[in-house]
């Protein structure tokens, strides 16, 4: 789990550890053109070695409900490269059962946050409702998504009673608990703001692969469904964090650590970890 769960507005969020998978940044990510040719390994941001993203996510203990934010990869494992399927053993390790989740809020329809929705054919979490937004639902039933979404759907199969689809851009799934949607690295791509008032944090699911993405717009995510339209999302995403001092992640950020964009006297935007 993180080093330190985040507490906001009375709701404690700790990463939920599916594994790592081993790949090299510039399969995920391309810097601007005036990096330095030596980004990968400079330590700025990545480096040295290959870069161990987290999979996995997040749980929310909200008064009442037990919530998981995504969820992981599944019992998935090539070796060297995708170490997964320690899921259920972190939950089972922070007290949790799979009948104790009574929610599962997905940010977005890839394999590596749906990979525990189902087991052999049964739904992991039986008692939970499983809530997504509905683009992506209709993303990867019409024949434009990649072959990848068959995974997804296979996943999502069993569940396809519990599933909870919501719309527009801002639903409040549980008191405390809110679906925004931030259309780009998929087109229903949603990040869940967490607590009330001036008291939240964000899970950013993969809307950020890295917080560089967020401190500097010109970064461009492979992996994105909609390249412009994400990094527009992210843009505007880091001027609220630098305004709102909210402390975020990402689904793949170091550790699950949460962090806040400040700007210093240079103009500068940077990452500073809070957790």
């Amino acid at each position: 789990m993180a080093d330190k769960a985040l507490v906001v507005a009375g709701i404690a969020l700790e990463l939920v550890l599916d594994g790592y998978v081993t790949c090299s940044p510039e399969q995920v990510m391309q810097p601007p053109d005036d990096a330095p040719s030596t980004w990968q390994t400079n330590g700025e941001w990545f480096g040295p070695g290959p870069w161990r993203m987290p999979m996995g996510g997040f749980l929310l203990r909200v008064p009442g409900r037990t919530v998981l934010v995504d969820a992981g990869v599944g019992p998935r494992c090539v070796p060297n490269v995708m170490e997964t399927g320690q899921f259920l053993t972190s939950l089972t390790a922070m007290g949790v059962g799979v009948d104790d989740v009574t929610d599962v809020v997905i940010t977005h329809l890839h394999y590596d946050h749906v990979g525990w929705v189902s087991q052999d054919g049964t739904p992991t979490f039986p008692r939970a409702v499983h809530h997504l937004h509905a683009r992506d639902w209709e993303y990867v039933h019409s024949g434009h998504a990649s072959r990848a979404a068959d995974s997804v759907t296979e996943s999502l199969r069993p569940a396809a009673d519990l599933l909870h689809l919501v719309s527009g851009t801002r639903t409040e799934v549980l008191p405390g608990v809110v679906l925004r949607h931030v259309p780009g690295h998929t087109p229903g791509n949603c990040l869940v703001e967490v607590g009330e008032g001036d008291d939240v944090a964000l899970l950013l699911g993969d809307t950020a692969h890295h917080p560089v993405a967020l401190v500097d717009d010109r970064w461009i995510d492979h992996f994105d469904a909609d390249r412009d339209q994400a990094r527009r999302a992210r843009a505007e995403i880091s001027a609220e964090l630098e305004r709102s001092h909210a402390p975020a992640t990402g689904a793949h950020f170091d550790g699950g650590r949460f962090g806040r964009i400040v700007r210093t006297t240079d103009g500068r935007l940077h990452w500073r970890l809070v957790t």
